[in-house]
């Protein structure tokens, strides 16, 4: 894999190739952006338990540090704010108002 003299790299899609393109990017200290639309449920759609927000936002950010010796350490954090939705599973219904999430994530890489 080449290296680039571009610093900055934005990614239109978090999906499985977005997702491994944005990581790769920061992963080798480009500043990524990810735009990732999703499916915004109308109003009276009923969410899964799997699945409950009707959008979202969320603010993430991340670093990477590579050592002398080619071990790169790299950690983010992202706040989800979900919102709310109506869920159901087996029959029974309930209503989710306000929700959050944190997702942190770190790794440890080699290259030789």
């Amino acid at each position: 894999m080449s290296n680039s003299d571009l610093d900055r790299v934005t990614v239109l899609g978090g999906g499985v190739l977005g997702g491994q393109i944005a990581w790769h990017s920061a992963h080798r200290g480009k500043t990524v952006t990810v735009y990732d639309p999703s499916h915004l449920p109308s109003e009276n759609e009923v969410q899964s338990a799997l699945r409950p927000y009707d959008g979202f936002t969320s603010l993430g950010a991340g670093g990477t540090y590579t050592f002398d010796s080619g071990l790169a350490l790299t950690a983010g954090a992202a706040y989800y704010w979900l919102g709310d939705a109506e869920v159901s599973e087996n029959g029974v219904a309930s209503s989710i108002d306000d929700n959050k999430a944190v997702a942190l994530r770190f790794s440890v890489g080699c290259s030789f």
